[in-house]
């Protein structure tokens, strides 16, 4: 079976710490296949309207109909633009992030061009029905938690072990999920964050940056003031050992559409028994919601923002105590490979009993 995956957004300036990217290479070392990127420009831009997508590879068409069996796409929303209607053999469409702030559903024909719509979360599966649609399934995203394991705590409380802070020292955030554009520092809550820094002296902000836009971000720490409560980590780095030294991880986005419904960087955190802190907006704030694993932010308001970062330090050890009790492989990415792998099968054999 020959699989191309089709992607729709820019490669990371820092190669490695996208997390679409990252789930297609833990797809590809278990079964192999091949990658195409659709996005039209070298560099994220939000005015590329979808029709551009896979503009570069359209004289390539024919010859993809005949190398592969089957096509992979990661697109943010349920969007079907004219390239993939090119396609002709089965497409696996996952949806990276949630539908809720999709204004519109894709049309009946739309559809008919796609096998099956991989989903992440109930959230969005409750829209799916709405809209009509039965060909999905849910796969709760997945992460190789192994090299988190030497971060997971010897006892129950986090005070009492020297691999994480004590909530009593400087309370410090992981910042996950970098912007790709300059208007995305308010929407995914960076601004935010930069202000609530400057108001909290005892607040200290590692951000996990991609490379771009680092200037801006540097410029917005210079003018708060705060540059002894920031660290800047602009490269791949081994996230395992970071967390080791964070309290807590957080991502922001004021719409569903801007984040991946569950981001790495918070799986990571409750890999490493690091509660979480996550916008409403986010499909997995209803995980941390029921497992009790964290703080929701319900708007990314400066006053909201702070309550939450209150509330989680006066919680921290509580929250940890239940993440470390609870450990799970919720987020096992082998298990993820394995579901992948039978919806592969099933839709090339589907395709050969068609032929």
């Amino acid at each position: 079976m020959k699989i191309l995956y089709l992607t729709t957004s820019p490669e990371p300036a820092v190669a490695g710490t996208d997390a679409v990217f990252q789930e297609i290479e833990a797809l590809r070392g278990k079964g192999g296949g091949d990658y195409l990127n659709l996005f039209p420009l070298a560099r994220p831009s939000r005015f590329v309207p979808k029709f551009l997508y896979g503009i570069r590879a359209l004289d390539q068409v024919a010859e993809l109909n005949q190398k592969y069996d089957l096509f992979h796409v990661y697109n943010s929303q349920l969007q079907v633009f004219p390239f993939l209607k090119k396609l002709k053999k089965p497409i696996i469409y996952s949806v990276v992030a949630g539908l809720g702030s999709q204004t519109r559903p894709p049309s009946k024909s739309d559809m008919q061009h796609i096998e099956k719509v991989v989903l992440s979360n109930e959230r969005d599966a409750a829209i799916m029905d709405s809209w009509g649609f039965s060909n999905y399934r849910i796969i709760r995203s997945g992460i190789d938690t192994t090299h988190f394991k030497q971060s997971l705590p010897s006892s129950p409380s986090p005070v009492d072990r020297a691999s994480c802070p004590t909530p009593q020292s400087k309370f410090t955030l992981l910042v996950g999920s970098a912007p790709w554009t300059k208007g995305q520092f308010a929407t995914k809550g960076i601004d935010a964050l930069i202000a609530v820094a400057s108001k909290m002296a005892d607040l200290r902000l590692v951000f996990l940056w991609r490379g771009g836009h680092l200037k801006l971000l540097q410029d917005k720490i210079a003018k708060a003031g705060i540059g002894e409560q920031i660290e800047i980590i602009n490269e791949r780095t081994d996230v395992g050992k970071l967390l080791q030294r964070v309290h807590a991880t957080t991502v922001l986005a004021k719409t569903s559409k801007l984040v991946k419904a569950y981001p790495h960087s918070l799986m990571e955190s409750l890999a490493a028994c690091r509660p979480v802190l996550i916008s409403r907006t986010i499909p997995m704030s209803d995980y941390v919601e029921q497992n009790r694993c964290g703080e929701i932010i319900e708007t990314l308001e400066l006053s909201d923002l702070q309550a939450a970062i209150d509330a989680l330090r006066t919680n921290y050890s509580d929250i940890s105590i239940r993440i470390t009790a609870n450990n799970s492989n919720d987020f096992s990415q082998q298990r993820l490979i394995e579901e992948y792998e039978n919806m592969y099968n099933k839709s090339c054999n589907l395709l050969a009993l068609v032929a």
